[in-house]
């Protein structure tokens, strides 16, 4: 008989096996529950057709001996199955509803046969019977040559006086290199596939014959028999016990289920020499009974494991009697094999204990308890947290391709040569010493740990409460995710994002935000775009589970943040560096890298600070005068810097949307367009256009807009203006507000940078790039205008010459358009002067470089004004000399006026720009001056420019004045 899933085989005489379903709601009812599905039949079934048995055989039959199910997946149906009738092994296709291959496997009968439940499934079938001999199929060859077919073999594997019939073959369920066989000669035997010949375990313990044996569903050194002398036991396989290879009349070692503890050699190496008397006698390892039972009045002919209910096993006697037997938690707890002290770790103990006894919950519940102890005492793991995790994990499924049989000649299931674990010395041979120290270290490590394919049985994991199975996994996954971040295994990191977040949703304490900072670490050095998403999910559930939880965990993200936005403007001089411009073709993904390159740079300096400190602080000798002073001033650095972020963080939302517009940007740059495309999609970006919120029509110099996404303390934050604590992004706003003339934008955010940063380094850098770029780009536009002003009057002036008429309207109206682009750059430089001045005047805003950088864009400005304002009166003496003086009779009084009200407007534009600064006094001017030459040491009358800018600007309103005024 045999079962899988809601399929039931039986067999029986005359070769007919038998096919139903089950229907398990029914199975308890009376007549219902079985559905008969179809017969089999393997072949005529009669007696007159079989042939007659050779001398020295059992009498031929057509009685089927064994069947079992081709294993498959969970949860699919099975496709095959085998039987064995006689000397042959059939295979039956379930859904054909015929038989595909059959081959003679033996001299005679063959009593039983399995598959092997491992991958590749319905690779390999064990069979045995009469003959006692031990053959390994590879079902994938049957049918072809049975020379080939067969793929490992033992003659006279259960070889004794009177060469005994095995009884009953199954592979190990956990390990698919063992295989184990029991037979008439009471005897249990261990096979590794990897060797020839000799078995690597031996059992001996029953009186009589062997009927059958099952091995465990939990234990890969378990196994359990049925014997004829009524008795049912169970072994476990233990590497300190001792016995000979082949039995012996002559050899007495011990008793049988007794463990023999005077004959275990000294050490491994000697397991098959030494003093014990018994060096010509090969060794393997034997095995101790850990139940017996002898309730049954007959000989007990089938055993069994139970699919659903964990170390149970059922028991057929002859005459009818099925009894379940469990193996109970605490047999195994008094057993199970230590590598921890009690007295000295007694939770880690007991946490072995209950491994060895399969109490997982119990188990699990240690650890988590052990996992929350270490984060409660601020430590990535304790002490053996890594040891206690792993004993909870059970082991990696054996590869195919990862060992090979012996008579393959080193090719492994999966049809190719072994490369992935190179052989044993031996491997291949003849059994020896070393497959039996082989085999002894693979059993330490297969009893002590959860043997491989344990987490393929999903039912014993049912049995633990959700909670407690729903906790460990989060302490494993985050004992694995900060493994992989340790061996810099960051796509692993990267593709871990999403169990993070749940893990985060389902337990807020489930990721320190330190941890959280170190995962993003591992990621960003390498793919910055990625980690900065990968941030902002982890910033977000953070965020979101505390506020369900009631207790917000935001606040203590300042690390992570700064990470994210790195550098910011809270940086030191070492990263606050001048920008790279967008004229130096941010695109194809540049952006992105540099940031890596930049972040990388910054990681590997704060490590190798910590490194210094650990040396230091293991070292004797004291520290340095002047190292312990710049230790302080970097401390106090630090202290300023984590002060400002923890500010921000008061709002979450203005953080999270920092972080959103660093990936709008990224993406940004890295597309194929040109600069200006790119710096009109950051400005879009930045102010918040991209969101569908339109920018307001620019305002007055009179009127400060705050921006809706304003919702930090940044004093006075004009134009539409998204605020960001990347100096990065801020620079490159910088430079597409220059890229597009946006100039009065520009140096309107320089002054507020500088005055909300003014504690930090950002400010000076962005008055470097003010010096450097800004003016220079500002010059070229105001001699563009310039240039722009004097086409119109050269055309007037052509148009004069070339008719010899005295002026019209048309020549007028030429010289007033040559006016409009000099009030345009007016306006332009005033606005800035006025930002600048006030800048200046401003006490403990600016330390001496940053005067002295504001000094040095005055000077050029003071020019550009000059040449403006030069150039704007020259027109308008021109207009005069054209169409005569202001306020003189003539024919040309209406171009008089028009001359008039180009003067006008100018002034009233220049007027309403510097409506918010009054007009220096002398006294101001020498205060101004006294302000930048105690900061920069410069003569005072040199340094008096910003006052003396503002004094030219005032100068200019006063002299348009004049000419808008009419004479009387």
């Amino acid at each position: 008989m045999s079962f899988s899933g809601d399929r039931l085989i039986t067999a029986g005489s005359s070769s007919r096996l038998q096919m139903f379903k089950v229907d398990f709601s029914e199975i308890g009812t009376r007549g219902k529950g079985l559905e008969h599905l179809f017969e089999c039949k393997l072949n005529s079934g009669k007696l007159s057709d079989v042939n007659v048995a050779p001398p020295g055989t059992r009498v031929a039959s057509v009685r089927v001996h064994d069947v079992d199910f081709m294993p498959c997946d969970s949860g699919s149906a099975p496709s095959k199955f085998l039987a064995v009738e006689g000397r042959r092994l059939y295979l039956w296709d379930i859904d054909m509803q015929r038989v595909t291959a059959s081959e003679m496997v033996s001299y005679d009968q063959v009593i039983s046969a399995s598959w092997s439940p491992h991958l590749p499934y319905g690779s390999l079938i064990a069979a045995s019977g009469v003959d006692h001999h031990l053959s390994v199929i590879d079902a994938r060859l049957m049918g072809s040559d049975s020379e080939k077919s067969v793929v490992w073999r033992v003659e006279r594997a259960h070889g004794g006086h009177h060469h005994p019939a095995i009884t009953s073959v199954k592979f190990n369920p956990f390990i698919p290199f063992w295989l184990a066989s029991c037979g008439e000669d009471s005897i249990v035997r261990v096979w590794d596939l990897r060797y020839l010949k000799n078995p690597t375990a031996k059992i001996e313990g029953h009186y009589q014959g062997i009927q059958s044996m099952t091995w465990s569903n939990s234990h890969a050194e378990i196994l359990v028999t049925g014997s004829s002398d009524c008795t049912f036991r169970a072994w476990c396989i233990d590497s300190s016990v001792i016995t000979p290879m082949k039995s012996s009349r002559s050899i007495f070692v011990g008793s049988p289920a007794t463990e023999w503890g005077d004959t275990r050699p000294s050490s491994p190496q000697n397991l098959n020499s030494g003093d014990s008397g018994l060096q010509e006698t090969p060794f393997c390892i034997g095995g101790r009974m850990i139940s017996d039972v002898s309730l049954f009045s007959a000989p007990v002919i089938a055993v069994d494991a139970s699919w659903s209910h964990r170390d149970t096993f059922y028991a057929l006697s002859a005459v009818g009697e099925l009894t379940a037997v469990t193996l109970r938690p605490n047999l195994f707890k008094t057993t199970a094999p230590h590598r921890f002290n009690a007295q000295e770790n007694p939770q880690e103990a007991n946490i072995e204990s209950s491994i060895y006894a399969r109490d997982l919950a119990g188990a699990f519940e240690q650890v988590v308890e052990l996992s929350r102890t270490s984060l409660a005492e601020r430590r990535t793991f304790g002490k053996y947290e890594r040891k206690m995790i792993e004993l909870c994990t059970a082991k990696e499924p054996i590869c195919p391709s990862s060992w090979a049989i012996a008579n393959r000649g080193g090719v492994s299931l999966a049809g190719s040569l072994r490369k992935i674990i190179g052989p044993w010395k031996d491997e291949g041979k003849e059994g020896g010493k070393e497959m039996v120290e082989r085999f002894r270290m693979d059993l330490e490590t297969y009893s002590y740990f959860l043997p491989p394919r344990f987490g393929e049985f999903k039912r014993w994991y049912e049995l633990i409460p959700a909670k407690t199975r729903l906790e460990l996994e989060m302490i494993i996954l985050r004992f694995n995710i900060l493994v992989d971040v340790s061996k810099k295994n960051w796509e692993n990191v990267l593709k871990a994002e999403e169990s993070i977040c749940k893990g985060i949703q389902s337990d807020p304490t489930f990721m320190e935000p330190d941890y959280l900072k170190l995962l993003i670490e591992s990621i960003i050095p390498n793919d910055f775009s990625r980690g900065l998403s990968m941030g902002y999910k982890l910033i977000n559930e953070v965020e979101r589970s505390g506020i369900l939880s009631g207790s917000p965990r935001f606040p203590k993200l300042a690390g992570l943040i700064s990470l994210l936005l790195f550098p910011t403007v809270f940086e030191s001089a070492t990263w606050i560096t001048d920008p790279s411009n967008l004229e130096r073709k941010w695109v194809e993904g540049r952006g992105p890298k540099m940031r890596q390159i930049w972040v990388r740079g910054f990681l590997d300096d704060e490590s190798k600070k910590v490194g210094e400190k650990v040396t230091a602080k293991a070292s004797a000798q004291p520290k340095a005068s002047k190292r312990r002073v710049g230790e302080t001033v970097q401390e106090d650095e630090e202290r300023k810097k984590s002060s400002a972020v923890e500010a921000l963080l008061a709002d979450s939302g203005t953080v999270l949307n920092m972080i959103m517009t660093e990936m709008k940007v990224l993406k940004a740059l890295g597309k194929s367009t040109s600069n200006e495309d790119i710096a009109e999609t950051l400005i879009q970006i930045i102010t918040g256009e991209d969101e569908g919120n339109p920018k307001s029509d620019k305002v007055a110099a009179d009127t400060i807009h705050e921006s809706k996404a304003t919702n930090l303390n940044m004093a006075g934050i004009k134009f539409a203006y998204r605020p960001t604590i990347s100096s990065t992004t801020n620079r490159l706003y910088l430079d597409s507000l220059l890229l597009t003339k946006r100039f009065e934008e520009y140096f309107t955010l320089c002054n507020d940078f500088c005055v909300s940063y003014h504690s930090f380094e950002f400010p000076k850098s962005i008055l470097r790039h003010a010096e450097l770029t800004a003016i220079p780009k500002l010059k070229a536009h105001i001699d563009s205008l310039v240039e722009k002003s004097a086409t119109f009057v050269s055309e007037a002036t052509q148009m004069v010459e070339k008719t010899g008429s005295q002026p019209n309207s048309v020549v007028g109206q030429a010289m007033t358009g040559g006016i409009k682009p000099l009030r345009e750059g007016l306006c332009i430089i005033v606005k800035i002067a006025v930002v600048l001045a006030q800048l200046v005047e401003m006490k403990d805003v600016l330390e001496k470089d940053g005067i002295e950088l504001i000094a040095r864009c005055v000077v050029p400005l003071t020019g550009m004004l000059s040449l403006l304002g030069g150039s704007t009166f020259k027109i308008l003496e021109q207009m005069e000399k054209m169409f005569g003086k202001l306020g003189s009779a003539g024919a040309y009084a209406s171009l008089q006026i028009g001359i008039r009200d180009a003067a006008s407007i100018t002034q009233e534009d220049i007027r309403q720009l510097c409506r918010g600064y009054s007009k220096p006094s002398e006294a101001k001017t020498r205060a101004t001056a006294t302000i930048i030459s105690t900061a920069t040491g410069a003569n005072v009358r040199d340094s008096g420019s910003a006052s003396a800018l503002m004094e030219e600007v005032f100068a200019i309103i006063e002299k348009l004045g004049k000419v808008a005024k009419p004479q009387t």
